[in-house]
């Protein structure tokens, strides 16, 4: 069988097979530059920078009282510890003089058994009117003496006529009369003390004795508290004191007070005011200032202020008594501060506020006067952080109201931009007239 069937197979040569997929190669690699180069390119457009929106209220500035808030307990004006003078039976008790009961200056409380002072009073009498007796014979025996004398007329010194006229023996008598009266005095002073009255109006605390319990000396038998008025022993930081009011006790300026104060009693009318911490009805009572204490608390090292208001306040139409040691919160109107501006609280960030001006962050650092719990009262410093001058309305005489920025901010950039939403609104309008008139026919 032979081969003269089968086809002939050609081989092409290798050098040829590496040139056919070097041009392909070539082929690609130009297409793809060519494509590359004619393919159209996308223009970068500039970020556009979109104003933060933010909250703003105007502030004025003008004149400002400073508020302190000081916390107090109440304490009695007077506080006396009833004690007998002389012993005794009780034989009487006062329905008043009971634990809260109120007793009139005058009143009787209790009365001790009086038999021992009434018989030392009769013995007392008895005496006295025994050397009235004695003093009166001796009277009579001097004016025999000295017609005696008369008569004999003798010459006599000064010392043996006054044992003649018996002066030595009067003068005793005489002495005998006034130890007898003061006896006298004494049993009646003592009787008196059997009956216990109350000094002044007052409030029964305690009663520590009962019906024919028997009294010594000494002996406490009740607590008495004064019923005129009450004190409030208040604390201070010492810082504070500067800033108490220049017109002490007088009545202060009550719109005002009521504008600077937000967390201040509406119906503050003096400058110091005294609330029941529990309380939340909007009454306080009015106190007056006794004395600055010359010594800080042991506690906390405040300074202390000495207050005195009536016992009782009316709230709602009853009359309320204060009790002792009651927790209270006082309210003081200090000293006025005028050309300042009240910011709150919240508005003020590491000693600077946020101020919206002309459509940018104004970052503007505050000298601050003075702090208190809920507000500052503070002045723009005349150079800011970024060491531009005081703006004009800084330093006008009729400066406008600063617009505060109330909102919070993330992170605050001086000159960052920022807008509100009036002028929100006020962008908006320009474009949906432009939008009106697109749309017209």
């Amino acid at each position: 069988m032979g081969f003269h069937g089968l086809k002939k197979i050609v081989v092409k040569p290798f050098w040829q097979t590496i040139a056919w997929v070097l041009l392909i190669l070539g082929i690609g690699v130009f297409a793809f530059k060519t494509l590359m180069a004619t393919a159209p390119k996308a223009e970068r457009k500039p970020t556009e920078k979109i104003p933060r929106l933010v909250e703003v209220q105007k502030l004025e500035r003008g004149t400002h009282r400073v508020s302190i808030v000081a916390q107090g307990l109440i304490e009695p004006k007077q506080l006396l510890n009833v004690q007998a003078e002389v012993a005794g039976r009780v034989t009487l008790l006062s329905p008043n003089f009971i634990p809260g009961g109120q007793v009139r200056a005058g009143e009787v409380l209790l009365k001790l058994d009086d038999a021992d002072a009434q018989l030392a009073l009769k013995t007392a009498l008895a005496n006295l009117d025994a050397a009235k007796a004695r003093l009166d014979l001796e009277e009579a025996q001097v004016r025999t003496a000295t017609a005696e004398l008369n008569l004999l007329a003798m010459d006599l010194n000064q010392t043996e006529q006054d044992l003649v006229l018996r002066k030595p023996q009067l003068s005793q008598a005489k002495a005998a009369v006034q130890v007898a009266s003061a006896a006298v005095d004494d049993a009646r002073l003592t009787l008196k003390r059997t009956i216990i009255k109350a000094p002044f109006d007052a409030e029964v605390l305690t009663r520590t004795v009962a019906l024919g319990a028997q009294a010594a000396p000494g002996l406490v038998l009740g607590t008495l508290k004064d019923n005129q008025a009450v004190w409030v022993r208040a604390t201070v930081p010492s810082s504070e004191l500067s800033w108490l009011p220049s017109d002490g006790n007088q009545l202060a300026n009550t719109s005002l007070i009521n504008k600077s104060a937000s967390n201040h009693p509406k119906k503050q009318k003096s400058n110091f005011c005294v609330k029941d911490v529990q309380n939340t009805h909007d009454t306080c009572a009015n106190a007056r200032l006794l004395a600055v204490q010359p010594q800080v608390e042991t506690n906390g090292r405040l300074a202390q202020l000495l207050l005195e208001m009536p016992p009782k306040m009316m709230v709602n139409g009853k009359s309320l008594s204060w009790l002792l040691q009651q927790a209270v919160t006082v309210y003081i109107q200090g000293r006025e501060v005028t050309d300042a501006y009240r910011f709150n609280s919240a508005w003020v960030h590491d000693d600077a506020v946020w101020l919206f001006d002309s459509g940018r962050l104004r970052i503007a650092p505050l000298d601050v006067v003075h702090r208190a719990e809920d507000h500052v009262l503070a002045t723009l410093k005349q150079n800011d952080e970024m060491g531009s001058a005081t703006p004009v309305f800084e330093t006008a005489s009729n400066p406008p109201a600063l617009d505060v920025i109330v909102s919070p901010l993330g992170s605050p950039v001086q000159g960052m931009l920022v807008r509100t939403r009036d002028t929100l609104e006020n962008s908006k309008a320009p474009e949906n007239t432009k939008s009106k008139k697109a749309d017209a026919p």
